[in-house]
């Protein structure tokens, strides 16, 4: 079956007898205002006809929408669309608004011929956006997903720190982050289902208001997040959810998957259980959900889509079950591939989405700002997602995830999302994970390097088109234990730094500008120095200012405690320190390259931005002389980074630095 838009064309309706004193043809839509994820519901209808009912109209009216003297193509790039004749003796048909349209004023017009003349209506509908949460300038979020091991398993910034959940505010306060998020409400059912993890954790629920009063007293915000629609383990049929079901080309059959259905009240009223207490706890200041999606299902609602666009069905549609019409959808979709009715598609799976989410604001009725994750490619549109329609619906922001993509696939990801934000400006935090697999399991760059790259160049590219704009690190759980390749937890936190680093300076956060001049190598056993140069760009007179090189694995620290720069001058105030190094070991797994990083951070001033940046250097194996004790430290490898105090904001050091 192949789909067509619907438009008719006007001379199809010739000849058909409609009397000519019949000429009061009426228009309407069904309000005066949409929102990006609604259908423009559109009926005409004779004004003088009390027999409409009886009379021989045409089946169908074309109709279509204009913007001025423009034509507005919707989804599938159709140019019209049918109303179809009603018992009632109405014509009746929807438009989908189109993926991200301009918002304003916009008119529907109609025309039939009758007896020589063309007859004509209009109406005239508004198609309006909300605004978007104003987001504060450079915000920085460090996540947790959680993982196999918890919170509780944490590893300190410190060798010496025990493992806890307290840990988890000590990185996301190191890396300089504005917030840190947390997944809370995850279901997860291995083997039997166990009260105390259904719907959600209730261990995670009561840590929720410890973690999120720690990160307060660390002067950052808290968000909280629901892994939404999908059940984590072996026996998701244990949770009695509705499950949303996808296709089997190779069984030509149904197949149930792991994401719950969006058409489940059961798990809908969970999700807005949940979300009611993260509104009601002081402590949350973020209200999160993430897998807001069918994935590659969805098939469940095929007499549902088949209907809001009334689309041609087979003969024996009538006499099929629930089950064979999803099935018959599927392959239409999968098999048949349809171009149409794919776009159709994906648009309405975004449509059901956004009224998941129109639901839940009107039940939950939060005061704080709610965010989804997103999919990134084809902005969201592939899995059923669009950013702008969930902003309409109730959303404050999105935060696409840009995963899971090639090196030379990147650049086309962020230009479809400047086209998208340009178009349309929105709120979005866009993230990267700690993922080596992802990330194209890369020596060349480091995946480090790789990872911030990326989130460099979504900053450059992104954050002009976007209303507010962010970034997030994801997340301290792969950072620790995840797939972090040849590269230590330190490394990939530095990494996440340096990103909020380069964000941050381009809003202008920072009182000083820093240059640091790195050497090309580092040659084995002997001294390197790193030259810091930190120049003040404010109008106020700086203090002090701590410069310190990050404790790294394999690299041994001449000048372990911060250099003080004091009393910067206003505007053009510069002092330079040297920092002494040594590497006393060639790491071969990552490509025999050594991790440098360099934090800077005004000293007892609270809440100071952190100021980060490294380089990987090749180490040279020329043989210089041995440390005067005649040891070289053991290697660390993928070991716990620090081996001496990582610097803190307020930190004392002996050595100081003078003009």
């Amino acid at each position: 079956m192949k789909t067509r838009c619907g438009s008719v064309a006007i001379s199809t309706l010739v000849g058909l007898g409609i009397a000519a004193q019949v000429q009061a043809l009426q228009l309407e839509t069904s309000k005066n205002k949409y929102w990006r994820y609604e259908f423009v519901k559109v009926a005409a209808s004779w004004g003088q006809t009390p027999t409409a009912a009886s009379s021989p109209w045409p089946e169908v009216l074309p109709a279509s929408v204009w913007r001025g003297a423009k034509l507005i193509k919707t989804v599938g790039d159709c140019s019209g669309f049918p109303l179809h004749r009603q018992k009632s003796g109405k014509w009746e048909g929807v438009w989908p608004v189109p993926f991200n349209p301009t918002l304003g004023e916009y008119t529907v017009k109609t025309s039939v011929w009758a007896d020589g003349q063309t007859i004509s209506a209009k109406a005239d509908f508004e198609i309006a956006g909300r605004k978007p949460y104003p987001l504060p300038s450079g915000f920085s979020v460090v996540t947790d997903e959680g993982g196999k091991y918890g919170p509780h398993k944490t590893p300190g910034l410190n060798p010496e720190d025990k493992p806890g959940w307290q840990n988890m505010i000590q990185w996301a306060k190191y890396m300089g982050a504005d917030a840190f998020w947390q997944c809370i409400g995850q279901t997860q059912v291995w083997g039997v289902l166990k009260e105390e993890q259904y719907p959600f954790s209730q261990s995670m629920i009561r840590l929720m208001p410890k973690v999120g009063e720690a990160a307060h007293n660390q002067g950052m915000q808290y968000g909280a997040w629901i892994t939404a629609f999908v059940v984590i383990g072996d026996k998701p049929e244990a949770t009695g959810y509705q499950y949303t079901l996808g296709y089997s080309r190779s069984q030509n059959a149904l197949r149930q998957l792991r994401y719950v259905s969006l058409a489940c009240d059961q798990r809908i009223g969970h999700i807005i259980a949940l979300l009611k207490k993260f509104e009601a706890d002081p402590h949350v200041d973020f209200l999160g959900l993430d897998y807001m999606r069918t994935d590659f299902g969805g098939y469940e609602f095929a007499e549902e889509f088949v209907r809001d666009f009334t689309l041609s069905t087979p003969p024996q549609w009538g006499q099929w079950s629930s089950s064979e019409r999803s099935l018959w959808f599927a392959r239409q979709i999968e098999v048949e591939r349809d171009p149409l009715l794919r776009s159709r598609w994906e648009w309405w799976r975004a449509h059901r989405v956004a009224l998941v989410i129109e639901r839940i604001k009107e039940e939950v009725k939060p005061t704080k700002p709610l965010w989804v994750f997103s999919l990134g490619w084809q902005t969201g549109h592939q899995h059923g997602q669009d950013l702008l329609m969930m902003l309409d619906a109730g959303i404050g922001f999105n935060s696409p995830m840009f995963y899971s993509v090639d090196k030379p696939d990147y650049p086309h990801l962020l230009s479809s999302w400047k086209w998208y934000l340009g178009s349309a400006p929105a709120s979005v935090v866009i993230g990267e994970p700690v993922d080596w697999n992802l990330l194209g399991r890369t020596l060349d760059p480091s995946g480090p390097q790789e990872h911030v790259d990326r989130q460099i160049q979504a900053v450059e590219k992104l954050a002009p088109q976007a209303a507010h704009f962010g970034l997030f690190w994801h997340d301290l759980a792969r950072a620790h234990f995840g797939a972090r390749g040849p590269y230590g937890s330190l490394e990939w936190a530095l990494a996440g730094a340096t990103a909020f680093t380069r964000l941050k300076t381009s809003v202008k956060r920072y009182p000083y500008a820093v240059d640091i001049q790195k050497p090309l190598e580092l040659v084995l056993h002997r001294r390197t120095e790193i030259k810091v140069k930190v120049q003040n760009i404010s109008g106020n007179t700086l203090a002090a200012v701590a410069v310190v090189l990050a404790p790294l694995p394999r690299l041994i620290r001449l000048d372990e405690e911060p250099a003080v720069l004091h009393n910067l001058e206003p505007y053009h105030g510069a002092q330079t320190v040297s920092l002494g190094l040594r590497v006393d070991q060639v790491y071969d797994k990552n490509g025999g390259k050594q991790m440098v990083a360099v934090r800077v951070q005004e000293v007892d001033k609270k809440d100071a931005d952190p100021w980060f940046d490294f380089v990987y250097l090749p180490v040279t194996k020329e043989l210089g002389p041995l440390p005067p004790d005649g040891n070289t430290p053991a290697a660390q490898g993928n070991t716990q980074a620090a081996r001496t105090p990582a610097f803190a904001s307020g930190e004392r050091s002996r050595r100081v630095v003078k003009k």
